[in-house]
C-alpha cells in the first residue's frame, strides 16, 4: 500500500475484501487517509456468512416466532439461522 501512495500517480482504493481478522483493511485505511482516500471495508463471502449467522443466533427474537419449549425454540432458531445462511450465499456457491 505504500507503494500506492508514494507512486507519483497514486492508486486509490475505495473498497478492501478481506475476513473479519485481517489487519491489511487497518494500514491500507491509513495508507489511504494520507490522500484524503475514504475506504470500505468488504468481507468474503465465507466470513460475511458466518458473521450473519452467528448475529442471527444472537439475536432476540419474540416468543410468537419461534413458539413452544425453549429446547425446541433453540432448535428452530438454529435452522433458521442455517437457512438464513445458505439463503444468503446461494448466489455465490
Amino acid at each position: 500500500c505504500r507503494e500506492f501512495v508514494s507512486d507519483p500517480e497514486p492508486t486509490f482504493i475505495s473498497h478492501i475484501t478481506t475476513d473479519g481478522d485481517s489487519t491489511a483493511f487497518r494500514g491500507a485505511e491509513k495508507a489511504m487517509a494520507k490522500l484524503q482516500q475514504a475506504m470500505e471495508a468488504l468481507r468474503d463471502t465465507r466470513h460475511l456468512a458466518q458473521s450473519q449467522k452467528k448475529a442471527t443466533d444472537n439475536a432476540k427474537f419474540s416468543v410468537q416466532m419461534f413458539p413452544g419449549r425453549t429446547a425446541d425454540r433453540q432448535a428452530t432458531k438454529r435452522k433458521f439461522s442455517v437457512d438464513f445462511l445458505k439463503r444468503c450465499t446461494a448466489e455465490y456457491d
